[in-house]
């Protein structure tokens, strides 16, 4: 009796594992018991539904399990509020039709993410409106005659960079694009910044095709320290008629003196 409750158990669940992972019931027995790959090479991937009723169905490995048109695998690197589209292609060769399903995950993983509401089509777009670092894949399925068999792509890394700014090195001249918050910045990678689009080198110099640092402040407009303002000549109107004043207070006071000078003498010959 406790070896039949025991089977039913595992079955229940090799069964669950089928439902939410879209792998094959051989290849998740293998997986659940000898703990190896299955379903001819792709590895058993569990996703989490996020409260999302996920219909049971049966992975038959009689048919062809989709191939993806491009490996889904790299980084992008993309500022704030830039678009990005990520394609998960997939084509079979039996006549049945491909769908589709798109998960986020925290870690370096394509399995045990977060199923995405909606995101059912060959391509998905990320939300890119704050900083952060998102890990994608997508499931692509085989229906065929209410027949299904799933395939798993890659991984695809999307890093949002978020307040930002560029600063220019005062030794070499070259700009980096840094967090205003940790002081990172991108490497070794290409991004779309403002509208522009820009390469950085493993330092983290914007770079132009043959390695030469680029000019960020002629391109971006980059605020440069400000010099001080030259004093500002008066008007010449102004000028001529403080010299005019000056010339009429001279003249009033010129008599005033000999006037003194005239008085001096006086009283001299008079002594």
């Amino acid at each position: 009796m406790r070896r039949m409750r025991s089977a039913a158990a595992a079955a229940a669940a090799i069964f669950s594992a089928v439902l939410l992972t879209g792998c094959s019931l051989a290849g998740s027995a293998q997986k659940l018991f000898n703990g190896t790959v299955a379903d001819g090479g792709e590895s058993v991937k569990a996703a989490s539904v996020d409260g999302i009723v996920v219909k049971p169905e049966t992975i038959d490995l009689s048919i062809p399990a989709p191939e993806f048109a491009a490996e889904l695998t790299g980084t992008t690197n993309v500022a704030v509020g830039t678009v990005v589209t990520l394609d998960g292609t997939a084509a079979v060769s039996d006549g049945g039709t491909v769908t589709y399903q798109w998960y986020s995950n925290s870690v370096e993983k394509n399995g045990g993410g977060t199923l995405i509401p909606g995101a059912t089509e060959a391509t998905y777009t990320p939300d890119t409106s704050e900083g952060r670092t998102t890990f994608y894949y997508v499931v692509a399925a085989n229906n065929h005659n209410e027949l299904v068999n799933k395939v798993t792509s890659g991984l695809h890394t999307v890093r949002v960079w978020d307040n930002m700014y560029w600063q220019q090195n005062a030794d070499n001249g070259g700009f980096q694009y840094l967090n205003r918050a940790d002081g990172t910045y991108p490497t070794n990678t290409s991004m779309e910044i403002d509208g522009v689009q820009y390469s950085f080198n493993d330092e983290g110099y914007a770079v132009d095709e043959k390695g030469g640092y680029v000019n960020v402040a002629e391109i971006a407009g980059v605020e440069q320290p400000a010099e001080e303002a030259p004093a500002e000549e008066a008007p010449a109107e102004e000028t001529e008629a403080k010299s005019a004043s000056e010339e009429k207070e001279a003249a009033e006071e010129k008599p005033a003196e000999e006037e003194v000078k005239a008085e001096s003498v006086s009283a001299a010959s008079e002594g």
